[in-house]
């Protein structure tokens, strides 16, 4: 069940690549930093393909305009994609393509719960 929720960023990853590059010996390994945002988003895509942002269903235009938003204002997103016994949708994967193409930071929330 817990892969489901992975399988999309894995996806994703897998979709667009990486940039390869040489790390020389004295370099030292890359730290995760935590997301600083001015403000967050809760998105939550539902299996049917609903898009809701802060509990407000939003089609997929008003989305890219809100992702826009969020990029100028600094802001970030938190994100729940609802699975049920269904695989990822291809909403589901269009929401977090959207979000990586205007270069919103986001994580995902492992329950709907966690959207608060």
């Amino acid at each position: 069940m817990k892969t489901k929720h992975i399988f999309p960023f894995a996806l994703l990853f897998l979709v667009m690549g990486c940039k390869h590059t040489t790390q020389t010996a004295q370099s030292s390994p890359p730290v995760l930093q935590p997301i600083v945002a001015s403000t967050w988003d809760k998105v939550r895509i539902s299996t049917s393909g609903e898009i809701f942002v802060n509990k407000k269903l939003v089609g997929m235009a008003d989305f890219v305009v809100e992702c826009q938003r969020l990029k100028k204002a600094g802001g970030a997103a938190m994100i729940y994609t609802e699975h049920g016994d269904q695989d990822t949708t291809k909403v589901q994967i269009e929401v977090i393509i959207r979000l990586l193409d205007e270069e919103v930071p986001f994580k995902q929330a492992l329950k709907e719960s966690d959207l608060g």
